[in-house]
C-alpha cells in the first residue's frame, strides 16, 4: 500500500476526540511534558506537528518532489497553514467512535512511519497517547478485570 497525505479532517476528528475528553497530549516542543488541548492554539500546534511528520515520511519515501504539496520543499509552509477545527462527524457512531479513533491513529502511523526514527518522534508519542486514552473509553473497559491470577491469597 502506498503512503498518502492525511487530510486535515482526519487530524481534526482525532483532535476533537482529544478535546472532548479533555486529554493532555505530549507537547511537541518538549515531549516529556503535556499540552492542554482546551486551548485551540494547542490543538493547532499538535495538528501541525502531525502533518509535518506525515510530510517528512512522504519526502523520505518519494523524495522532496513527492507531489503532495504545491511545490518541492514547501512542506513546512503546508503544515503551518493547518488550523484546528472541531469535527464531530463521527458522533453518530456513539460508542463506536472509540474504535474509529484507534483506527485513525493506526492509519496515521502507517502514513508517517517511513522514516528511521518515527517511533521516537513527537507525532508517534501523540498518536500512542491518543490510542491509549481511547482504549479507556472502549465499551466494557470499566467492567473488565484489572488482573487475573490463580492464587486465592492474592
Amino acid at each position: 500500500m502506498s503512503a498518502f497525505l492525511i487530510d486535515d479532517a482526519h487530524i481534526d476528528v482525532m483532535l476533537t476526540f482529544a478535546t472532548q475528553h479533555r486529554l493532555s497530549l505530549p507537547d511537541p516542543r518538549c515531549p516529556s511534558s503535556s499540552i492542554d488541548l482546551a486551548q485551540t492554539h494547542n490543538a493547532t500546534l499538535i495538528g501541525q506537528t502531525l502533518l509535518r511528520e506525515n510530510l517528512r515520511a512522504l519526502a523520505c519515501r518519494y523524495g522532496a518532489a513527492h507531489g503532495f504539496t504545491p511545490e518541492p520543499h514547501s512542506d513546512d509552509s503546508y503544515a503551518e497553514r493547518y488550523r484546528f477545527k472541531p469535527d464531530y462527524r463521527l458522533a453518530s457512531l456513539g460508542s463506536g467512535i472509540t474504535v474509529a479513533i484507534i483506527k485513525l491513529t493506526h492509519c496515521f502511523d502507517y502514513q508517517a512511519c517511513e522514516t528511521d526514527n518515527y517511533a521516537t518522534t513527537p507525532a508517534a508519542a501523540i498518536t500512542r497517547a491518543l490510542r491509549e486514552a481511547a482504549a479507556y473509553h472502549l465499551p466494557g473497559y470499566d467492567k473488565a478485570p484489572w488482573s487475573i491470577n490463580d492464587h486465592p491469597d492474592g
